[in-house]
């Protein structure tokens, strides 16, 4: 006991006079020479090493979720994070012409796999393909920056600041399309920079992109464009949206004129139809050397009624003249079963539906009703001939929510096309979907 005493005293003198000699590993090494010299008993070597080696620190498990939200797993200390999720959407119908016999058609619309979410807390990434068509395309692949308080930046093929409902995900839409209007006229996913921001009820995007385009504005060189929103109201379940955009896109070349560089573009689309065989709706501009593009939009969402409403207008810079091209399309939605959308003001964007009563927690899921009217008018001009393209459309749909992940739609289209190139046309369609999301 007294060579305990003596040896723990000595040991405390050095803690005290050499900070040094304080080290864990150095008090280790000395309580094992007091020890191995017989200093020490092997009861006393054993409460003193006990005493000056550190507790182990609980290391946090890594977490790891699988539910509605795909397959995420987190770092204990939440600096790392990945994301597995996909989409799924297989589309049935029939469509009738008046110019053809009646034509049934199944396609898969959708058909996404992808991954996103951060390395050392503030660096996000995503990257996410589309498998539709027997083919593979890359919808999302960037990088992104959270760090800085005021801004966000993004860096890679993402969605430019460009209108609402093509803000607005695929699968949180309230039909099987988005509107012809936003089709054509919304700047899409490009390839650049962005930066965005916001507040409690306000935000801002801009960005520019280079070399990278939808086929509707084919080869652009480089594009620039901006978006700010405003939400004089949003509480609870009611929110209202105000929203304006704008970009530049100029062309790449293909013939010059004059000593200008100038491009021939076409202009198509589906309108609002899937399962549709061709683009029904097209025009094509000769010598096109840059387009600017002005977009309008509000939404209102109370409890379970909303309405969002769009408006475009585009000017085609060609050689010796402008053209401009419009369209705008008003939507409204109902949810039978009392649900209500999600809005958040600091994004200026539009969320989903979470059914009160899922079908798989015993319910019988949510059920929504949903009209919209578009209007597209695009002017165009070959081998000299000038055309004037002109369509209406109505859309009626019903979805029925499943689960937070399963929704089945039922999408009917009537169409009127006038193109001064052809006589006019009309389409009729019902389609359905299964869309899976997780």
């Amino acid at each position: 006991m007294n060579r305990f005493i003596s040896s723990s005293l000595a040991i405390g003198s050095l803690l005290i006079t050499s900070p040094v000699m304080a080290e864990t590993q150095q008090l280790s090494r000395l309580i094992e020479l007091l020890h191995h010299n017989g200093n020490l008993s092997t009861q006393d070597y054993q409460q003193l090493m006990a005493a000056v080696s550190p507790a182990e620190p609980t290391k946090a498990p890594d977490t790891v979720t699988l539910d509605a939200n795909g397959l995420i797993v987190e770092s204990h200390d939440q600096a790392f994070a990945v994301k597995i999720g996909g989409r799924l959407h297989t589309d049935y119908g029939v469509i009738k012409q008046a110019s053809s016999s009646r034509e049934t058609d199944a396609r898969i619309r959708n058909a996404r796999l992808g991954m996103q979410g951060h390395v050392h807390n503030d660096w996000q990434y995503k990257l996410e393909f589309d498998f539709a068509g027997n083919q593979t395309n890359a919808t999302d692949l960037f990088i992104g920056y959270s760090g800085f308080d005021a801004v966000n930046i993004t860096l890679g093929r993402h969605k430019m600041p460009s209108g609402l409902e093509a803000l607005t995900g695929i699968g949180n839409i309230g039909l099987m399309e988005r509107s012809l209007p936003s089709n054509l006229f919304s700047a899409g996913r490009q390839n650049g920079l962005s930066l965005t921001g916001g507040g409690q009820s306000w935000s801002w995007a801009t960005a520019g992109w280079l070399g990278e385009s939808r086929a509707n504005y084919q080869d652009s060189r480089y594009g620039i464009g901006s978006r700010l929103s405003y939400a004089p109201y949003s509480r609870d379940q009611q929110h209202l949206h105000l929203g304006i955009s704008s970009y530049y896109q100029n062309y790449r070349n293909t013939h010059s004129d004059a000593g200008r560089q100038y491009r021939d573009l076409t202009f198509s689309s589906r309108p609002e139809i899937s399962i549709a065989s061709a683009d029904l709706f097209q025009s094509r501009l000769e010598s096109v050397r840059s387009s600017q593009t002005y977009g309008l939009e509000a939404a209102y969402i109370r409890g379970p009624w909303s309405m969002q409403s769009e408006w475009f207008q585009q000017q085609i810079n060609s050689a010796g003249q402008h053209r401009q091209q419009q369209g705008w399309t008003i939507a409204g939605n109902y949810m039978l079963t009392g649900e209500s959308r999600g809005y958040q003001a600091s994004t200026g964007r539009i969320g989903g539906i979470r059914p009160a009563q899922a079908l798989n927690e015993g319910g019988y899921g949510a059920f929504e009703l949903v009209v919209r009217y578009s209007d597209a008018h695009l002017q165009g001009q070959h081998n000299g001939i000038r055309s004037d393209n002109k369509a209406e459309l109505w859309t009626v749909g019903l979805n029925w929510y499943a689960t937070q992940s399963v929704r089945f739609m039922a999408n009917y289209n009537h169409v009127d096309l006038n193109q001064t190139a052809q006589t006019k046309q009309q389409a009729k369609a019902l389609q359905i979907r299964g869309q899976l999301v997780f």
